[in-house]
């Protein structure tokens, strides 16, 4: 049956008929309930899939094509991926133009084939990486939602999980991969979020932002970040101790909940981590290097906190990788021009004819290059930045004889910056959360934990502050550290009575001690969401160095987080529509809603859409066999 045709073509009513007619049979007459359950729930799968392909093929045709703004007649995504699609598999074509088509020989068309083809794929080729360049939207909330409320989850887990498969075996740069990576962007790992996949979720955006750079000429970052991944340990495959001994996922993964545990122990004040009950949720056979995991710390007063961790996707890491390279490189030409501004356009043009002169000679090398043998290549390189680089410092020293108010160092910073090498590595690799029961709590946990990694420094240490380290003993180490761009170890973020708690608390526990000494804050009365924050290090001989940071919220807040106001989904339709955007009440419960359906996911009862649409089926399915026993 399913050999017969596709999805649209297997749901026809009489195509259903025959289905059932085969299960009831292969059934005893005594199974014939559960054959009904098994036919219901195959077909509720089917159509639930066919009605997330109806709203995502109805969002595709709805966004255009952004490359030409003055352009009347957009034409839509669905349309540019159908029409890149038929060009990928071009197979040529004769030319109905030439008058002498019939007359030419197989060689010759065979040529005129291959000649059409090849430009039919450079079009698409071209087609893709202008799709690539533009930004991938996610559907409007409302259309969202009701994709979402039309389904069961297991429909969207399953079809998340297929389509993540697809992905990764799916050749990066073809119209396939790209609308693949949309849908997820824009309809899958949203729902994912909202309902709680939450590795699901990250594997999807993870593979989702490696397809964008590695398509819009950025691929190193993916490279480099899966480098220092593999350097952490996180991708690792070997043994260290044993090059040629293989390590399992699970074994990988299961280490890292072992160094979370510690670092969990640390942060509430306990000398090992026998105080803590971590288990991975995800990483034991993942193939997606997407490793999740929570559990349980023996609190204070004989409370349990509750805490969950995950280790910073490939995906995420590059993306951070590429946008601290932006930044800098954005820093570095605004110095460059800031420098150029200061000085006279006497001197400017004076020196961009010798450098001129410089870019000429450094041609000249370059094009005689063709003519030295391999072996004196290098020989010939070394020469050649030798010469550019004397030929730098002579018209430097011209310029500054010919102008009097210039100095060598200010000529050489006129040198147009170059891309910036520095690497900035994330703190969150590990990043882990405390989840409290409210704010006390909160207040509780942040303060033991600066109190147990010796944070606050007394007058005469304070030059060590940023760097201390904790020794937990002889097997590892635990260092409260800075993160890359900041000054301290701590941050907050809240609206301003969450501010003044957390100042209030702290300056009653450090007497004598300003907050801000330690604590860098962030008023946001806007995002609906409060957390506080710490970095550090951990080391051990085996794992070497891992970054890590710990934030505290409550219950409340992770709510927010996830499906309510703080929810990222909205930070990226805010971004999506250039203003923060506001969800409504009626939108908020919804999403709360869709939410809490994870609770009975697995089970075998249908969502009740899905119920309507197969008893449905089964009413046009009886219909249709009692017409036909009518008639014979």
């Amino acid at each position: 049956m399913y050999t017969a045709g596709n999805r649209d073509e297997l749901l026809k009513t009489e195509n259903l008929a025959s289905l059932r007619h085969k299960m009831l049979e292969d059934h005893k007459k005594q199974w014939e309930v559960d054959a009904y359950k098994k036919f219901n729930q195959i077909v509720s799968m089917l159509q639930d899939t066919s009605q997330l392909s109806s709203a995502w093929s109805k969002f595709l045709n709805t966004q255009k094509m952004s490359s030409d703004p003055d352009a009347q007649n957009k034409e839509s995504l669905y349309t540019a991926i159908t029409k890149a699609r038929k060009l990928e598999k071009s197979k040529g074509r004769i030319k109905p133009s030439s008058a002498e088509s019939q007359y030419l020989t197989d060689e010759q068309k065979q040529s005129q084939l291959l000649e059409t083809a090849t430009h039919d794929r450079m079009q698409a080729e071209n087609l893709m990486q202008e799709l690539w360049q533009q930004p991938m939207n996610m559907l409007d909330l409302d259309d969202l939602l009701d994709a979402g409320d039309s389904v069961g989850l297991s429909t969207i887990f399953m079809e998340s999980v297929n389509t993540l498969n697809k992905l990764n075996n799916t050749r990066y740069d073809t119209s396939e991969a790209y609308e693949l990576a949309y849908k997820s962007e824009a309809l899958l790992a949203p729902l994912c979020e909202i309902i709680g996949f939450d590795g699901l979720a990250m594997a999807l955006r993870s593979k989702v932002i490696c397809l964008q750079l590695r398509n819009t000429g950025q691929g190193h970052f993916v490279d480099l970040a899966e480098r220092i991944l593999s350097e952490f340990g996180v991708l690792g495959a070997t043994d260290i101790d044993s090059p040629d001994q293989v390590i399992t996922a699970e074994e990988r993964n299961q280490n890292y909940c072992n160094i979370t545990e510690k670092i969990l122990a640390r942060m509430i004040g306990k000398t090992d981590k026998s105080g803590s009950d971590s288990k991975l949720v995800l990483g034991q056979e993942s193939n997606h290097n997407i490793v999740v995991g929570n559990g349980n710390c023996s609190y204070k007063w004989h409370t349990e906190l509750r805490a969950v961790w995950r280790l910073k996707s490939v995906g995420s890491l590059a993306r951070k990788l590429a946008e601290a390279a932006k930044k800098a490189e954005k820093q570095k030409r605004e110095e460059y021009q800031k420098i150029r501004t200061s000085i006279s356009p006497d001197i400017l043009q004076a020196y961009d004819d010798k450098m001129n002169s410089v870019k000429a000679k450094e041609k000249e090398r370059q094009d005689g290059r063709e003519f030295i043998s391999y072996e004196a290549l290098q020989a010939y390189d070394a020469e050649t930045i030798k010469i550019l680089d004397d030929l730098k410092t002579q018209y430097i020293d011209e310029l500054c004889q010919q102008f009097n108010d210039i100095t060598p160092q200010t000529l050489r910073s006129l040198s147009p910056p170059e891309k910036d090498s520095s690497l900035e590595v994330p703190f969150d690799i590990d990043g882990i959360t405390f989840i409290t029961e409210d704010r006390d709590e909160l207040l509780d946990v942040f303060l033991d934990m600066i109190n147990n990694n010796d944070i606050v420094t007394p007058l005469q240490d304070k030059a060590a502050q940023n760097n201390k380290t904790s020794t937990n003993n002889d097997e590892y180490t635990i260092t409260p550290y800075a993160a890359p761009g900041r000054d301290k170890i701590l941050k907050v973020e809240g609206d301003t009575q969450f501010i003044k708690d957390i100042k209030a608390a702290f300056e009653a526990r450090y007497q004598g001690t300003r907050a801000e000494e330690y604590i860098d804050f962030k008023e946001d009365n806007k995002k609906g969401f409060r957390v506080a924050k710490m970095t550090g290090l951990y080391e051990d001989q085996a794992s070497g160095i891992l970054p890590f940071e710990v934030q505290i919220l409550t219950k409340e807040d992770r709510k927010a987080a996830r499906h309510g106001v703080a929810a990222h989904i909205l930070y990226k339709l805010g971004k999506q529509l250039g203003y923060q955007f506001q969800p409504t009440e009626e939108q908020l419960t919804r999403m709360s809603e869709l939410n809490r359906r994870k609770q009975d996911f697995g089970k075998t009862t249908l969502h009740q859409p899905s119920r309507s649409r197969i008893n449905n089926t089964n009413r046009k399915i009886d219909a249709m066999l009692a017409q036909a026993q009518l008639h014979s």
